[in-house]
């Protein structure tokens, strides 16, 4: 039986024990407090007005920041927020990033240079090559890898292929890659 007065299912409430006075039916919830049980309806009024409605094609997330897909891949997690993975480098060029992901992607084998990394300034600064087309890319390391003659990698010819390096001491370290080989051009 629902009480027309207050919407409040009698027989529930007597089951619990609960007399009207117990429930708040207030959809603010404004009283805050620890000696009442907010109704379904009182609930669902206080959560309606709290969830915000997000524009078609964003998501709101933790924090109340809003992300909106451009159409572009998502990448790892920062914080709250998803950050979109850069374009893939799609001519035969310098790489002038020092860290993050570095993507190669074109209708053929790319040959990219890179630098070597600013002595101590640039210390434990990782960045990962990666092929997001299946050719076999190749990079040349200007100053050459750390701990011998080596100064070029090349991706196997996957999509995925990769190479992660670290930067100790002005040198690019290569770190677990996938179908990455090492030689000296």
């Amino acid at each position: 039986m629902i009480n027309a007065t207050t919407g409040i299912n009698v027989a529930a409430a007597q089951i619990l024990d609960l007399t009207a006075a117990d429930l708040d039916t207030d959809g603010t919830l404004a009283a805050n407090l620890d000696t009442s049980v907010a109704s379904q309806k009182a609930a669902k009024t206080y959560s309606d007005t709290k969830v915000s409605k997000a524009p078609a094609g964003a998501q709101t997330i933790t924090g109340g920041h809003t992300l909106t897909n451009t159409g572009g891949f998502v990448g790892p997690l920062t914080g709250d927020i998803q950050e979109t993975v850069p374009a893939a480098k799609t001519a035969s060029a310098a790489i002038t990033e020092k860290q993050g992901l570095v993507r190669l992607g074109s209708a053929g084998a790319l040959a990219m240079t890179l630098a070597d990394p600013t002595n101590t300034t640039d210390d434990g600064k990782r960045l990962t090559i990666m092929a997001s087309t299946a050719h076999a890319h190749v990079v040349t390391v200007t100053g050459g890898l750390a701990g011998g003659a080596l100064n070029t990698i090349t991706l196997g010819g996957a999509i995925g292929d990769m190479a992660e390096l670290e930067a100790i001491g002005g040198k690019w370290f290569i770190r677990p890659s996938i179908n990455a080989a090492k030689s000296t051009v």
